[in-house]
């Protein structure tokens, strides 16, 4: 929908009138907007927790290239139907055109930092 619109995904989120960051519960997943509002930049900066077996969920793809950083965990991503283990500290930049998704396999909380550009 973001692609579509040309705008930056963080729109989407609600934003608390107390902060210029923002962290929102979905069904999956908790999002914290790392843009401090910035809604012209070439990329979005979003801090995802998910937590212990979250394993659900569809591939989907986007205009721009994607960066994921794992925080804290061990994150499985899926692309282009391939899946691969990502540990702390590890890290991965790939094309959005690409189908993707990422997966908790664990019993842990997983965080990872999600980057991605917009063209």
């Amino acid at each position: 929908i973001a692609d579509a619109l040309g705008v930056n995904p963080s729109i989407f989120f609600g934003k608390d009138d107390l902060q210029e960051d923002l962290t929102t519960r979905l069904e999956r997943f908790y999002y914290k907007d790392l843009s401090y509002g910035i809604q012209d930049a070439t990329f979005s900066p979003i801090l995802v927790t998910l937590q212990p077996g979250e394993n659900e969920g569809n591939a989907f793809s986007h205009d721009g290239h994607e960066f994921l950083f794992v925080v804290e965990g061990l994150l499985t991503v899926e692309i282009d139907g391939k899946q691969l283990q990502l540990s702390e500290q590890q890290s991965i930049l790939f094309d959005a055109h690409k189908t993707h998704y990422w997966f908790n396999h664990t019993k842990d909380v997983v965080r990872f930092l999600v980057v991605s550009s917009t063209n």
